[in-house]
């Protein structure tokens, strides 16, 4: 079964959200170190995707970065405040200049390894 990640999109009236969805990876279990990297480089693509200009020109991306950093913690068995000693390090360089440059050269390579898991950039609307 294919795990998908949604998220609600509430217009001026409650009645008329609408919900986009796109398939998740399905992430082979990894040894911890290389979970750690991954999850490292996921949080990377995510920030820059959310921050940097031209990077994720839609929201699926973003969801389906997510959706793996979910997967990735969930393996890891990590807890919101133990994300937040992942995060914290990269939102302090997003400040410094070249992280966007840098990132935004890595962004298509992270989503080839998550279509390749069998991730989709296609959204899908309620």
């Amino acid at each position: 079964m294919k795990r998908a990640l949604a998220l609600c999109a509430c217009l001026a009236v409650p009645a008329q959200a609408q919900q986009a969805v796109v398939t998740l990876p399905t992430i082979p279990t990894l040894p911890a170190g290389e979970a750690r990297h991954l999850l490292n480089i996921l949080v990377h693509a995510s920030i820059a995707a959310a921050n940097c200009d031209g990077v994720a020109d839609t929201a699926s991306p973003l969801l389906l970065l997510w959706g793996a950093m979910d997967l990735v913690s969930d393996q890891l068995a990590m807890d919101d405040q133990a994300m937040g000693l992942v995060r914290t390090p990269v939102l302090v360089a997003l400040g410094k200049p070249g992280f966007c440059t840098a990132e935004s050269a890595r962004f298509g390579l992270v989503m080839d390894m998550l279509v390749f898991w069998g991730g989709s950039l296609t959204l899908i609307r309620d």
